[in-house]
């Protein structure tokens, strides 16, 4: 049986052990995110498949784990299309994935609008995007 005193002292470290790794994890997330945002215009690509126009989202896919909702736009829209990013737990537990990386655009696209919201509730300003295609 513990005393009143290790006790406290056993309740003490937990908290402090709880806000380290709180704090740990926030501290990751952050640098996720920055490094994320240093790279903004590898968020997304474009690229013709089988005459198709497509828009890539595959870096966006390895921030699953920061990133809650991935919206676009086309053309002149607002970005309101859902692309749907993979579970962190999904990715995280290696469970098998059917990950869509791409979207089929209409070859009419010349621009394309990306809004983010990350899982601490904020969100990226709207970035755009002029189509490139690399060869």
């Amino acid at each position: 049986m513990l005393s009143r005193n290790q006790f406290i002292s056993l309740v003490l470290f937990i908290v402090f052990i709880t806000s380290a790794i709180l704090l740990f994890n926030e501290f990751k997330t952050l640098s996720q995110k920055e490094r994320m945002q240093r790279h903004q215009e590898d968020w997304i690509s474009f690229g013709y498949k089988d005459n198709d126009l497509r828009v890539y989202f595959d870096y966006l896919t390895d921030f699953s784990c920061i990133i809650k909702e991935v919206r676009y736009g086309i053309n002149d829209s607002p970005p309101v299309n859902l692309y749907v990013i993979p579970s962190c737990e999904n990715i995280k537990n290696n469970k098998p994935l059917h990950l869509e990386i791409y979207r089929t655009i209409p070859p009419s696209t010349k621009r394309m609008s990306i809004l983010l919201r990350y899982n601490d509730n904020t969100q990226s300003p709207v970035s755009f995007y002029d189509i490139k295609i690399i060869d």
